[in-house]
């Protein structure tokens, strides 16, 4: 039996699986202070200073270690980290320190993706995707998925979408904030599908005929007063329907 409402995910505007514990960090007071021989870069996030290895930041980001460097050759002693969040920084250095067994959950993918992609961390984002694969289904592992790249969560995630997600979930998750971007064609080719599912004959449904079609279905999903219905084998739904609509009758 399908869960009514599979947890959430959290970080970044997106929200945490239910069924994760949240994760604090008892350890983030690690970096507060230099040690001998081990600090050589201070990163400030939130006010709040970082004492790390610059070689370590170096190796795994070249946006870092052209951060770290300045134009003369000399290096650069204190970074500040504007727009950052403390405790994800906080997780982004304990993945990259050799000293500690770091253990990745959804929470911290989710907040870890942000990093990885904007400092060029491609372990760390790999990482996090293979992570993501096992989070339950929802929408926001697509629009994540398509915000970093990430083909195999994307195929994945709208797989998951079509089998384990009913019509009225799917419009549920796509009202929230970190949905109202979703890419369209992304978003009708899952109801297409989902289509699929419960009709065995007659016509199949298309994704958008023409980029007429698509913008004026896109034009309804987004709340203006255009509409198009996708019909196939008797079943039929359009982005004007009210939410909580399913598929016919079939879409429990």
């Amino acid at each position: 039996m399908e869960s009514s409402d599979p947890g959430l995910l959290i970080g970044n505007g997106f929200s945490l699986s239910t069924l994760a514990t949240p994760i604090v960090s008892t350890e983030s007071k690690k970096y507060d202070s230099p040690e001998e021989g081990i600090t050589s870069v201070v990163l400030v996030v939130e006010g709040k200073k970082l004492h790390y290895t610059r070689e370590l930041l170096a190796m795994a980001s070249p946006v870092f270690k052209a951060l770290l460097c300045k134009e003369n050759g000399l290096y650069q002693e204190e970074v500040e980290l504007p727009g950052k969040k403390y405790q994800s920084v906080v997780w982004m250095l304990d993945y990259l320190n050799p000293r500690i067994r770091f253990s990745m959950s959804d929470e911290k993918a989710v907040d870890l993706l942000s990093l990885a992609d904007e400092y060029k961390m491609e372990l760390l984002k790999q990482d996090c995707e293979s992570m993501l694969l096992k989070v339950p289904p929802r929408l926001e592992l697509v629009t994540l998925a398509l915000k970093y790249n990430l083909e195999n969560l994307l195929k994945h995630a709208k797989q998951q979408c079509v089998k384990d997600l009913t019509h009225t979930q799917l419009e549920k998750q796509r009202k929230l904030p970190e949905n109202r971007n979703v890419d369209l064609e992304v978003y009708i080719t899952i109801l297409c599908k989902k289509l699929d599912k419960y009709t065995s004959v007659g016509a199949q449904p298309t994704v958008g005929a023409s980029a007429a079609a698509t913008t004026t279905a896109g034009s309804k999903l987004f709340g203006t007063s255009s509409s198009t219905q996708f019909r196939g084998g008797g079943f039929g739904f359009g982005f004007g329907a009210t939410p909580g609509s399913t598929f016919g009758n079939s879409a429990k």
